[in-house]
């Protein structure tokens, strides 16, 4: 996933990949951050990293998106030239699976109007909820999945449109 967020007046792309033994690499301009987080409750996360261990707390509120570490929060706007993109669809809106799982909710159908962050798709994989949601403000183009399909990592879930 990547995602393009402007902070301090600057913007800032972070590619997110998961790793094969479970972990992920964040990718900040030529930084590179490997980590593994475990997700407490909705919004709180544990982070491991280079031996340190970490409770995050995230939010959001439409474009904000609010981290607070060690007390100090940081509030990250979505840059007005984003994409988020899954799997490396690009510009097109193509939404896919990050892991295997099923399919526990679909809460939008073709022809829907939605905004950037809104949740299109609920997916259960390995105990956990995975919302994916649309990468910009646009139009659903095509709903590939149904409540209770069971799906692979990388399968196309749904594709949106730029408005």
């Amino acid at each position: 996933m990547q995602y393009t967020y402007e902070y301090n007046g600057e913007n800032y792309t972070i590619r997110l990949d998961k790793q094969a033994d479970g972990s992920f690499l964040a990718t900040i301009g030529e930084d590179s951050y490997q980590f593994n987080a475990t997700q407490l409750a909705t919004g709180t996360w544990l982070i491991d990293h280079d031996g340190k261990r970490q409770t995050v707390h995230t939010s959001r509120d439409k474009d904000a998106r609010y981290i607070q570490v060690d007390g100090v929060q940081y509030q990250l706007e979505k840059s007005s030239d984003r994409r988020r993109t899954s799997g490396g669809s690009g510009a097109t809106g193509d939404l896919k699976s990050e892991m295997p799982g099923q399919v526990i909710d679909v809460r939008v159908t073709e022809g829907d109007m939605v905004e950037a962050g809104q949740v299109l798709v609920v997916l259960e994989a390995m105990k956990m909820e995975i919302r994916v949601t649309a990468p910009y403000d646009g139009t659903v183009a095509k709903v590939m999945v149904a409540k209770g399909d069971v799906v692979d990592r990388g399968q196309l879930l749904a594709e949106v449109t730029e408005s």
